[in-house]
């Protein structure tokens, strides 16, 4: 209500990630290549887990795991709780999405887009035909995932299977997550258009 700093804590490079607060801790990646665990109420440090790389991108906390990713092509599993690593899975090139987890599944774009068993980190599937994508994290509504690409193109995929259901094409590259609200995708494009898409269609 006043602005004033609570806390501050540093980690020793940029922070590109935005913060995820789950049960009163804070998860964060910095370009020092870690991922931090932060007590919201003072910013005490409860753990940190060292990547491969930087870390830029905003980790998932679902059911107790942090899902991060590095720009080493890295997917980690790490235990929210004490910062171990649970399984680590790596991809072809660079992973500057932040993971979408749902029902299951660990969704993560690169150079292809990957589905990983959240508990394994095993290779359900992956979408070879798209082109890199970069920065636009992956959104999952209705069984569909959706997500922009460097090749102009948004995509809608089958969750289960990775087929492809439709795909749109804009003027530029794709770099922004999309957003599902009551059947409409909304996403923006480097051509200077935010769009409005039928989620089915």
């Amino acid at each position: 209500d006043s602005g004033d700093q609570q806390w501050r804590f540093e980690t020793g490079e940029v922070v590109d990630s935005s913060p995820t607060v789950v049960d009163g801790v804070v998860y964060v990646a910095s370009n020092d290549a870690g991922v931090y665990a932060l007590d919201a109420s003072d910013g005490t440090q409860q753990w940190r887990f060292e990547t491969s790389d930087i870390a830029e991108v905003t980790p998932a906390v679902v059911d107790g795991t942090v899902y991060a990713t590095d720009r080493a092509g890295n997917v980690y599993a790490i235990d929210a709780s004490d910062g171990t690593q649970q399984w680590r899975f790596t991809a072809d090139d660079a992973v500057t999405t932040s993971p979408a987890v749902a029902n299951g599944t660990v969704y993560v774009g690169s150079l292809d887009v990957y589905a990983l068993d959240d508990e394994t980190g095993s290779q359900r599937w992956v979408f070879e035909d798209s082109g890199p994508i970069h920065e636009s994290s992956p959104a999952v509504a209705d069984a569909t995932v959706y997500l922009g690409s460097f090749d102009n193109n948004v995509y809608a995929l089958d969750a289960e299977t990775g087929d492809q259901r439709w795909r749109f094409e804009t003027g530029d590259s794709v770099s922004s997550a999309p957003a599902v609200v009551d059947g409409v995708v909304y996403v923006g494009s480097d051509d200077d258009y935010v769009y409005a898409l039928a989620a089915d269609s």
